[in-house]
């Protein structure tokens, strides 16, 4: 895939510029609490899947970049998954706890969520609209930073005003980015699976951003030409990672489109590492008597 071409969002390259972001924030930290930050990430997975397997390997890799302990949970049902979740919650020495998805049918984490310390929740998963600590959905926030890196492609372009399409309504994804466009001044609709005609809603779509987890559910002869498209959806196809949208088809039509892999999932798991550095910041200022 040529990441050359000036339409390609490619979260890859634009991640350099989130990184020395990172840096920035964990040298001011440094200077504040007199020590390197030493933060930890506890994720549980409650089915094995190539997906979940593929994005913990990731994650794993950017978290051993910046030192951060990782803790690998296996559960098998509803009452291990509290137990082993409630014990994480507790733990003053864990930074930060993270339930992957996809959670099976058979396996009910109603309590978990509701139990989850915003203090310790990674993903902002445990509520609806931004919490006090700055929290929130890593993917939601990756997406929203691959549009802002347009700018860097063209200073005048801009969310407010425009008809932004989110294609998928889950609590991880589809929400949050929502919110996250509608607070930036996007007029935003969501649609699901329920929605009928949804090629019309995406034939007027200036943004559209695809998260289903379902190779080809929107078609590239629907998107409008011209439109910024991202991507976020990761299916196995043949042995190879693909997302929601042809890429190389809807590539003839939008102004800007990111691929996959190599276009939210770079930074996202960058977020991840944002999230647990605002959660160590709040915890240690606590701990100091600053709030």
């Amino acid at each position: 895939m040529e990441t050359a071409n000036p339409k390609i969002l490619s979260g890859k390259e634009f991640a350099q510029h989130r990184k020395k972001f990172i840096q920035d924030r964990i040298d001011k930290l440094t200077a504040k609490f007199g020590h390197v930050p030493k933060m930890s990430l506890a994720t549980i997975q409650v089915v094995d899947s190539p997906d979940t397997q593929l994005y913990s390997k990731s994650l794993k890799k950017i978290l051993d970049q910046y030192g951060i302990e990782h803790i690998e949970i296996v559960c098998r049902s509803t009452d291990e998954l509290e137990e082993k979740a409630n014990s994480l919650f507790t733990d003053k020495n864990l930074t930060g706890v993270m339930l992957f998805s996809p959670i099976p049918p058979s396996i009910n984490p109603k309590n978990v969520f509701l139990n989850m310390p915003l203090r310790k929740d990674v993903e902002g998963r445990t509520f609806i609209k931004r919490n006090p600590f700055g929290v929130f959905s890593p993917t939601a926030k990756a997406a929203m930073a691959l549009l802002e890196s347009i700018k860097h492609l063209d200073p005048n372009f801009t969310i407010k005003g425009k008809h932004a399409v989110m294609v998928g309504h889950s609590d991880l994804v589809g929400k949050p980015t929502a919110i996250l466009l509608s607070d930036d001044g996007a007029t935003v609709t969501v649609c699901h699976q329920y929605t009928q005609n949804l090629n019309k809603y995406v034939a007027d779509a200036d943004i559209l951003i695809v998260a289903i987890g379902r190779p080809g559910v929107v078609k590239a002869e629907w998107v409008k030409d011209g439109a910024v498209v991202i991507d976020v959806g990761e299916n196995m196809v043949d042995g190879k990672i693909v997302g929601d949208i042809d890429f190389e088809a809807t590539l003839k039509r939008a102004s800007y489109i990111s691929p996959v892999p190599g276009g939210v999932g770079p930074l996202t798991n960058l977020m991840v590492i944002e999230n647990l550095l605002t959660l160590y910041e709040f915890d240690k200022d606590g701990a100091n008597g600053n709030r």
